[in-house]
């Protein structure tokens, strides 16, 4: 067997091998993936919050950055549920998002916490369910509060031009080029009364 021929078969034996290492591993939780050991040290030394907790979600464990978002020591969170900490959904809500999640084993969505202050924090959850050490969900948390801020800020500015636009009392016009010619893609209520226009007619 020639050189380039035994190359092309050890490709293809390691790319297979890839293939069904990524098929075993896609969907499974990362603490099954890179061990109990493991995911230990990227909990305690993960950017975003992180707990796990039982499966009546009772927190059974939680590192540091998920203390300081909430503003709570650790021995206060310990043992604390899930539903005295979620501001966002009820105790039947959870209970059932946490039945569907052991079905699928991961979930991605957003809540509100409430911090130890009182304070109220958006959110997102990345929620994996494990088998291991008696069935354990696996929660990793991110505070995206500002980053709600900044959008509900573009939402308002953008509501905001709409007005203005819409009852300008010149007439505005919004054109793209597409195929080397401008095309209208929206325009304000003076240019449809003053051209007699429908704005189906021009969008």
């Amino acid at each position: 067997m020639d050189d380039g021929r035994m190359e092309r078969m050890v490709g293809k034996i390691k790319h297979e091998e890839f293939n069904r290492t990524e098929n075993e591993i896609v969907g499974k939780p990362i603490i099954e993936i890179v061990g109990e050991k493991m995911f230990q040290t990227i909990v305690q030394t993960a950017i975003d919050g992180s707990c796990l907790s039982d499966k009546q979600g009772r927190l059974i464990e939680v590192n540091d950055t998920f203390c300081r978002m909430l503003g709570y020591s650790r021995e206060e969170l310990l043992g604390l549920n899930f539903s005295d900490i979620d501001a966002g959904r009820t105790s039947k809500e959870i209970a059932r998002h946490g039945r569907e999640t052991m079905n699928n084993r991961q979930s991605r969505f957003e809540t509100k916490y409430r911090c130890k202050d009182g304070a109220l924090m958006d959110v997102e959850i990345n929620l994996q369910y494990s088998d291991i050490k008696n069935s354990i969900f696996v929660v990793f948390v991110r505070d995206i509060t500002e980053k709600k801020r900044i959008t509900q800020r573009l939402e308002i500015n953008e509501a905001r031009y709409r007005d203005l636009f819409d009852k300008a009392p010149i007439m505005y016009v919004v054109t793209r080029y597409r195929n080397g010619s401008p095309v209208i893609v929206d325009c304000n209520r003076q240019f449809l009364h003053t051209l007699n226009y429908e704005r189906a007619d021009i969008t």
